[in-house]
Order: structure tokens, then C-alpha cells, then sequence
């Protein structure tokens, strides 16, 4: 079943960030992703019914409820710094970056996006 919103990658950091949050937040998140029409009876569902109900990342992260502590507090349990001042949107752009990153198509991207891609003459 494809999915229109998060990738698996996607998926399993944005469970790892929101277990961050504490359930009475998470119960809070999920009625506004939802708009109310799911009510979890734990933690697991609601983050099962956010992950399902977000159309994208930015989506998800952008949303007030997603402190930018949280996501800094994600970023450096990942080993990633970043400085303890950054915006939040500096901080989502980070995230998506790393877990572009995890799947490998960074690279892959930024190659083919070069217009002019660097050829080293070997001779």
C-alpha cells in the first residue's frame, strides 16, 4: 500500500522525536492532526495515528505542539549538533537533511540537480 505521507524512514524518526513528548502533549497532538475523530487509549496509538494522519515532515514538525526543544532534544540524542539558539525551522531543515541522509538519495540528489557537474581529467 503506498503511502501518501511519511516513508518508512520518516516514520521511524518522527516516532523516536515524539517519544519526547509527554502523553498528555502526544494525546494533544493527535486530536490536532486528527482533528478529534481518533482517540488513542495510549501512547503507542497516538503516535501510530499521527504517524498515518501527517501529510508530510514539514507538516508534523512545523505544528506547535512540536516544540523546538523536543526537536533539538531528538537531534542531539541522534549525535547530530546543532546549536542550542537555532530556530525551529533550522532545526526541521536538519532533521529532514539527516534522515535524507539515512536513505542515501542526498547524494543522489544533489548530483543530479548540478548543472555543470565537475569532470576530473585524469590525464
Amino acid at each position: 500500500m503506498a503511502s501518501v505521507g511519511l516513508n518508512e524512514r520518516e516514520q521511524a524518526g518522527c516516532r523516536q522525536l515524539l517519544e519526547f513528548l509527554e502523553t498528555q502533549e502526544l494525546m494533544a497532538l493527535t486530536d490536532t492532526v486528527t482533528n478529534r475523530l481518533v482517540h488513542p487509549e495510549n501512547r503507542q496509538e497516538a503516535i501510530h495515528a499521527i504517524l498515518v494522519y501527517s501529510q508530510s515532515v514539514e507538516e508534523l514538525l512545523r505544528r506547535r505542539k512540536v516544540y523546538r526543544e523536543i526537536i533539538f532534544k531528538y537531534l542531539a540524542a541522534q549525535g547530530i549538533p546543532v546549536p542550542p539558539s537555532s530556530e525551529k525551522q533550522l532545526l526541521i531543515d536538519r532533521v529532514k537533511q539527516y534522515w535524507s541522509e539515512q536513505l542515501g538519495t542526498r547524494t543522489v540528489e544533489s548530483e543530479g540537480r548540478k548543472p555543470h557537474a565537475e569532470v576530473s581529467a585524469a590525464f
